[in-house]
């Protein structure tokens, strides 16, 4: 639909007070904040209109001016993107191109302004989610590792990759195992939700 639009809305805990921040005639979402007066977010707005997908990018906004300014330039979508603890950086998932033109997911890690990334996933297959931790020294994806398929946390400058829970036989590893982790306060564990494969899924060929 080439009239899909989407904002991003803010309100006080109560409920009261929600107005429009973006009011764009772009798609903007997944908005996280950076701090009380600022947020990140990605959008459309400055799509190109050569691809046949619209071109997401990350934006910052202050609040109180209403500034946007622009942190990524790719020619794909750089989407779910949220700041470090400490506000000093930024990780997302930055949709690629394989050799042979099928699309991809990598997870990026850079400054809060967008500049020095890193590739922490470095796959031809699927990551996504990622997630901090509290302490801000690692990130949590979902994606491939060492031929298995599951929750990774590496370090959020980059290496010491290690599979944490392998989710590749469960029924629906995307959505439930990666989109809603939670890390404990001290950053010394995980929480996560796997649909796991029960025997009734499987074809009854016994007696």
């Amino acid at each position: 639909d080439d009239d899909l639009s989407g904002d991003i809305f803010v309100m006080n805990v109560d409920g009261s007070g929600r107005r429009n921040v973006t009011g764009d005639a772009a798609i903007d979402g997944h908005p996280s904040w950076i701090s009380d007066d600022e947020i990140l977010f990605d959008s459309t707005r400055d799509d190109d209109g050569e691809s046949e997908i619209a071109n997401k990018e990350l934006y910052s906004m202050v609040l109180a001016t209403g500034e946007v300014t622009r942190l990524t330039h790719y020619d794909d979508w750089d989407t779910f993107g949220s700041v470090s603890p400490d506000g000093r950086r930024i990780v997302w998932r930055r949709v690629t191109r394989n050799e042979d033109g099928s699309r991809n997911a990598e997870i990026f890690v850079a400054d809060r302004d967008g500049s020095n990334p890193i590739n922490l996933s470095r796959h031809t297959a699927f990551d996504a989610y990622p997630n901090w931790s509290p302490d801000g020294g690692k990130v949590a994806l979902l994606g491939p590792h060492a031929g298995r398929f599951g929750l990774v946390v590496t370090n959020a400058s980059g290496g010491n990759e290690t599979l944490v829970a392998d989710v590749s036989g469960t029924n629906h590893p995307l959505p439930s195992s990666g989109e809603r982790l939670s890390w404990a306060p001290d950053s010394s564990s995980i929480a996560f939700i796997s649909s796991v494969k029960g025997p009734e899924d499987d074809d009854a060929t016994g007696d």
